[in-house]
């Protein structure tokens, strides 16, 4: 998980794409794995993160 979590911050931080297609690139389900693990690792959403 930790290689597609930092994959995923990746591309959440340098691209345009949906959180959505962004889960499905790195091999979740679906965006809510993603989003709760961003939540639980990073303490914040990923709009939250992608504003910084």
């Amino acid at each position: 998980n930790e290689l597609r979590l930092n994959e995923a911050l990746s591309l959440l931080k340098n691209t345009n794409l949906s959180v959505t297609a962004i889960a499905k690139e790195v091999g979740f389900f679906d965006a809510r794995g993603l989003i709760a693990l961003i939540k639980s690792r990073k303490g914040c959403s990923p709009s939250q993160l992608r504003e910084k």
